[in-house]
Formats: C-alpha cells, structure tokens, sequence
C-alpha cells in the first residue's frame, strides 16, 4: 500500500484538496439559494471524512481522510488557500482530477487508485443529493439538476471512471 511518504508534498496536498474542489464545483454550478447551498457545503465535510471511516485501515483514502481529519481539527496546518476567479473554477477543478489521477498511477497501486476516484465520484454525487434545486418557498424542483450531472459527468471522465446514475 502507498503512504504518505511515496508523494511529494505537492501531490500530497494536490490529493488532499481535490475533494473538497470537486465538491465545490457541484455545489457551484447550480446553487440552490443559500439554504440549498448551506446544505451542500455541510454535506460536503460529512462525505469526505466519512469516507475515512468505510476505507481500510491504512489505506491511501484512509491516511488522506486522516490528514483532512487533523486539518479541519486544526491539529496540523492546513495547506495554503487558493484564491481560483470563479470562471476558471471548473477548469482548473477537471484539470487537478487528471493531475491526481496521473499522480495516482504512477504511485499507487491500481486498487488504490480506483478507490480514491470513487471516493471522489461518492462525494460529488452525495453533494448533488444534499438539496433540492429550482424549489419556491420549499417546495416543487429537482433533487439533482440536469447542471449537477453534467458536473458529475465531467468529473467521473477527467478521473476515467463512470458517473452514478442521479
């Protein structure tokens, strides 16, 4: 199994940030007005540290969803902000998909790679899930808008794998 150690801090921070980007970018591209959005973002720390509890110990989305853990416990520093205009949000979050995935074989092995992609499509897809778009006063919309599958679709291709099914 990879650890820590096998990647430079740059493509441990790369592999750090990559879900939380991917998930922005769901919740981006069709805000559902502040209570939707609120409710995605919260969905959003829940599904990436969750992830941490279903992966096998010692595992390379075990030792992230650690590190992400210690993060947002304010145990370790977090990696430096970036500040990304938001018309160059999605591009730049498809372009660190395939950086990851380009990291990711060349350092780990096949099964740890395919669980990182997966984590990555779970979160997104749970996201998306996390509000209704297009509502009025609560009522009516969509649980996940034909934007957020397009979203969803992008992402699951820059990683190399299949969207969910929404």
């Amino acid at each position: 199994m990879s650890t820590k150690t096998d990647f430079t801090d740059e493509e441990w921070t790369l592999l750090l940030k990559t879900p939380a980007l991917a998930g922005i970018a769901v919740v981006t591209v069709s805000p559902s007005g502040p209570i939707g959005v609120f409710k995605e973002l919260s969905s959003m720390g829940k599904w990436i540290l969750g992830a941490g509890e279903n992966a096998p110990a010692g595992s390379l989305v075990a030792a992230l969803v650690e590190d992400i853990r210690a993060i947002a416990e304010r145990k370790v520093p977090a990696p430096p902000d970036e500040k990304i205009p938001p018309d160059q949000l999605k591009g730049r979050v498809l372009a660190n998909l395939k950086l990851a995935v380009s990291v990711l074989s060349a350092k780990a092995t096949p099964t740890e790679a395919e669980s990182y992609k997966q984590w990555i499509v779970d979160v997104a897809a749970n996201i998306a899930r996390a509000a209704k778009e297009g509502t009025v006063f609560g009522f009516g919309g969509t649980l996940v808008s034909d934007a957020e599958r397009g979203i969803l679709r992008e992402i699951a291709e820059a990683l190399g794998t299949t969207a969910p099914a929404l």
